[in-house]
């Protein structure tokens, strides 16, 4: 039987995270992070990066946050970039792309009550990661990472049923 790879990706030009789920099984994460220089220089440096991983990785899917903030212009436009980065990735490799806005994969994560505020929800994203089973996650990118792999994986799920 063909192993499916889902890659499910929290994007930003200092820190990305990447999880790993073959089969709809989480397997692995990794954290990339830069420091240094403008958003548009870590930009630079953080596509090759994820696309260098990407190529090694061979998913089959990715699943990926939306970036839309609408906070800041700039910040927004470079983001979108890192999601044309990975889209064209996907796109070059016969490698299916979705993105997911937070409020949608937290959705489909747990009905319960998430926080408002940036802090209280990177907490609630811990919290649940650890109520998965992965203990040793204490990084907020990393848990959002392997959470929007669980959302597509869970999405999925909820079709089936």
């Amino acid at each position: 039987m063909k192993k499916t790879i889902l890659c499910g990706i929290d994007s930003s030009t200092t820190n990305t995270a990447v999880s790993i789920y073959e089969n709809g099984e989480f397997k692995s994460y990794k954290l990339f992070h830069l420091e240094g220089g403008s958003k548009w220089d870590r930009l630079d440096k953080m596509i090759p990066i994820l696309t260098k991983y990407l190529s090694e990785i061979k998913p089959d899917i990715v699943c990926q946050e939306d970036a839309w903030k609408g906070v800041n212009a700039d910040s927004d436009k470079c983001l979108a970039n890192l999601l044309g980065a990975v889209r064209t990735y996907c796109l070059l490799h016969n490698c299916y792309y979705y993105k997911m806005m937070p409020s949608e994969w937290r959705a489909l994560i747990s009905k319960e009550k998430k926080g408002k505020t940036r802090e209280e929800l990177k907490t609630w994203a811990i919290r649940k990661v650890h109520e998965l089973g992965y203990e040793e996650v204490n990084d907020d990118n990393i848990a959002e990472a392997i959470l929007i792999g669980k959302a597509y994986v869970n999405f999925f799920a909820d079709k089936e049923d």
